[in-house]
């Protein structure tokens, strides 16, 4: 480990790297390319069907997963 990264160490990014090592110590990619979800007052819903909320994700609470992503026009959801 080189010193760089290991100052660096506390960028916990799994895009972040120093050639070859990602900083990232724990990574686990979740997606949905199918459904898209929005958040009102801290829960959140389905975009297409505003009636189904998400009401847990891999049994935990759905804030710690749900990350807010880029629309293909540019909106944020």
């Amino acid at each position: 480990m080189t010193l760089l990264q290991r100052g660096l160490g506390f960028i916990q990014d799994g895009h972040f790297s120093i050639h070859p090592k990602t900083m990232c110590r724990r990574r686990r990619f979740f997606a949905r390319f199918d459904t898209e979800f929005d958040e009102c007052g801290g829960r959140f819903y389905a975009r297409r069907r505003p009636d189904l909320w998400v009401a847990a994700v891999e049994g935990e609470d759905p804030s710690r997963w749900m990350k807010p992503s880029i629309g293909l026009d540019g909106e944020v959801f």
